[in-house]
């Protein structure tokens, strides 16, 4: 999986190498929208796994924090999305209601 980074500085990734269907956009892909305006500069893990799980509960299979990379995400498609983002420790999160 290569890193890329989008117009707003969200630097990301997708893995398609377990993806179950062959279709040429993946769920990863679509979830991308998700963290349209968002700068990885600005994100945490913990709001990266928030939106994750909001927007795409019913697709989501699980998600993982990677330490001093971001936060990953796999779908039921097999499909991987990797957003770069913070580590913060819970405690110095601000958490937005």
């Amino acid at each position: 999986m290569q890193m890329q980074r989008n117009a707003n500085g969200l630097k990301f990734g997708i893995d398609m190498s377990n993806e179950k269907f062959g279709a040429a956009t993946s769920i990863a892909h679509l979830a991308l929208n998700s963290f349209e305006g968002i700068n990885s500069g600005d994100l945490i893990i913990y709001r990266a796994a928030k939106i994750v799980e909001r927007d795409w509960k019913f697709e989501l299979e699980k998600y993982e924090y990677e330490y001093g990379m971001g936060m990953t995400a796999e779908f039921k498609d097999g499909s991987k999305l990797t957003v770069c983002a913070w580590y913060m420790e819970p405690s110095e999160v601000e958490w937005e209601n």
